[in-house]
């Protein structure tokens, strides 16, 4: 899916001063005096997508804590988005036979202590760690060749006859032996 910028012919110095005066950062007035009159909007307005020309619009509604996208005058749905203001990111949707104005809610922004800077120091490589000298390593490994030696003269030999003519190369059979006499 794969989303398309939307070009305004807005100059940037006119975004920067809308920016401004709409910081993403500050909670907006629709915000603010719903708070103040403890008024709980039964839809929120979470998010806008357009994509190849199409809006599509994330509403959520919080007391039965659903959230879809919805295209703009797109029927089927408890709700209807009829109009949307990119300019100032809101949208007129209709629910219940209700006309309602949503404007995009902000982020949630966590502050949170920054954590101490603690000074660091050069590290050490481990001191635990063995690393075996030269003759030491040699010696290690002439104990395991005589190891495998001795165990390699515990194993059962089998015993091999000729089985081919004087003059012919000897073909070698194999014969295993029996523990039992």
């Amino acid at each position: 899916m794969g989303g398309t910028m939307v070009q305004s012919s807005e100059p940037a110095s006119g975004k920067l001063d809308r920016l401004i005066k709409n910081s993403p950062f500050s909670q907006p007035a629709s915000a603010k005096g719903a708070q103040a009159g403890n008024e709980v909007s039964p839809l929120e307005f979470r998010g806008v997508l357009v994509e190849n020309g199409e809006c599509f619009f994330s509403l959520h509604e919080p007391a039965v804590r659903s959230s879809q996208w919805i295209r703009l005058k797109e029927i089927g749905q408890p709700y209807v988005v009829e109009s949307y203001d990119g300019a100032n990111d809101s949208i007129q949707v209709k629910y219940r036979n209700q006309m309602m104005t949503l404007t995009l809610n902000p982020g949630k922004i966590i502050v949170q202590a920054a954590p101490s800077i603690i000074p660091t120091t050069a590290v050490s490589p481990p001191t635990s760690a063995v690393i075996p000298m030269p003759s030491e390593e040699s010696m290690r490994l002439a104990h395991v060749a005589g190891e495998i030696r001795r165990r390699l003269a515990l194993v059962p030999r089998q015993q091999v006859t000729s089985t081919s003519a004087p003059d012919q190369p000897p073909t070698l059979m194999t014969v295993p032996i029996s523990s039992k006499p």
